[in-house]
């Protein structure tokens, strides 16, 4: 398999009770290979996933 690089970001931002964050996996939406099953297949990387969260906290 060949090398690669996945970039993950993540922003959040918190007051009072409220919080919200962003995450973002696969930055650059390159397509990669996750690993296999005793080497015999291949799975591919989930592409670019944006997740937008709201949170209250007690």
């Amino acid at each position: 398999m060949p090398a690669y690089l996945a970039l993950d970001a993540a922003l959040s931002y918190a007051q009072g009770h409220y919080r919200i964050a962003l995450n973002v996996k696969n930055l650059a939406d390159r397509r990669y290979y996750a690993g296999g099953v005793n080497n015999r297949a291949l799975t591919v990387g989930d592409p670019r996933t944006i997740l937008l969260s709201f949170s209250y906290l007690h």
